[in-house]
């Protein structure tokens, strides 16, 4: 692991326990339990061809911080005709286990989440890395009238999705991750935003879904 790498998984860890000690004696506020369920469509098209994924999961909210959630993604992938070697298949990718927890407070609210995933999609597909994958994403935000900036670094051995970008291959590799930006309520459930984001990596397999 590159001292690159390490540096900014040491920044991580910091600044979550200080975020963590700083909220302590806060009040958080009140949150229902019991069973949840989510359904998600997404999807990224690009001259290489489209890849969609339909994810499902149930989870569990046990109080108001903590939570968990099972989840099992199934993957469409459409080459390019103009692209050399790629074909197009569909299949079920890795089902994952995500425990969640939350701190809501006026200054900043705290969110972590560890995920992870049995390898039992097709890698000759492109749609598992053959391995266990882990993801640990850590996200600090505020609102500000109906203007929410927000912060989110992690640490992982792959590169995940995210409902901005859907990746056309799946990697094996430590790395560090960052994303930061803002959301914008327009009106009602309706929100628009945008986002950075850099990934610090070490040596990095990389297995093609399309």
């Amino acid at each position: 692991m590159s001292n690159r790498l390490i540096s900014a998984f040491t920044l991580l860890i910091v600044t979550i326990f200080l975020a963590a000690s700083a909220l302590a004696q806060a009040k958080p506020a009140a949150q229902d339990t019991g069973f949840t369920s989510n359904v998600e469509f997404g999807g990224t098209t690009n001259s290489a061809g489209q890849v969609y994924e339909f994810d499902s999961s149930v989870g569990y909210t046990f109080t108001q911080h903590f939570g968990m959630d099972l989840g099992v993604p199934f993957y469409f992938a459409n080459a390019s005709s103009s692209t050399s070697g790629s074909t197009s298949d569909s299949g079920v990718g890795n089902p994952s286990l995500d425990l969640r927890w939350k701190y809501l407070h006026p200054g900043v609210n705290v969110a972590s989440v560890v995920t992870g995933s049995a390898p039992l999609g097709d890698s000759k597909l492109g749609l598992s890395t053959g391995r266990a994958t882990f993801d640990w994403t850590n996200r600090f935000d505020r609102s500000f009238s109906q203007v929410t900036p927000f912060l989110e670094a992690g640490f992982s051995n792959t590169t995940s999705d995210s409902r901005l970008f859907m990746r056309p291959y799946t990697t094996l590799g430590l790395n560090t991750h960052f994303r930061g930006g803002a959301e914008v309520d327009v009106w009602k459930s309706l929100s628009i935003g945008g986002a950075g984001y850099d990934i610090l990596l070490s040596a990095t397999r990389q297995f093609s879904a399309a």
